[in-house]
């Protein structure tokens, strides 16, 4: 259809880089350059949440069905990958 323009951004950089610094700022963290940092840190959170969820859906974690998200689930995910991107 012409003239519908796709809205192809992803996200709102301001708003999630005015915010990233005020969380930052909070703990007495070094602020963030202009280099774009802001974009892995937001791409980082996207695949840690993607990972949370697709594995929160596992029977392997948790009882219920397969593809059930529970709240048990959820919790013996987050420990797993929390400890995976701490590092």
């Amino acid at each position: 259809m012409p003239g519908i323009k796709k809205n192809r951004k992803t996200y709102n950089q301001p708003a999630f880089r005015k915010t990233l610094i005020s969380k930052l700022n909070e703990f007495g963290a070094v602020g963030l350059k202009d280099d774009n940092s802001d974009l892995l840190i937001y791409l980082i959170y996207i695949n840690y949440l993607n990972d949370l969820i697709r594995q929160s859906s596992t029977k392997e974690n948790g009882f219920g069905n397969e593809g059930t998200i529970t709240e048990e689930r959820l919790e013996n995910v987050d420990f797993k990958l929390l400890k995976k991107h701490r590092g």
